[in-house]
């Protein structure tokens, strides 16, 4: 299944998807952090491919792709 996001969709998720740790946090907590910023820029990009799906096609199967996408 091929997902269609808007290119402002495309551009915000994959600017989300690149963030840096800041220079204030410590080492230890950089690794932390950037394991919590790629899991949620991918929680993120599921979220955008949701609503790429919600906004191709109705509810009902909507839900079921919806479904399909999270594993379900």
């Amino acid at each position: 299944m091929t997902i269609h996001t808007t290119l402002a969709d495309q551009a915000i998720l994959e600017e989300l998807a690149t963030l840096e740790p800041s220079a204030e946090e410590a080492p230890s907590q950089v690794k932390t952090a950037s394991a919590q910023r790629a899991s949620g820029a991918k929680a993120l990009l599921k979220v955008g491919e949701v609503i790429a799906v919600s906004r191709r096609i109705g509810r009902a199967r909507a839900e079921s792709e919806i479904a399909a996408l999270l594993g379900r």
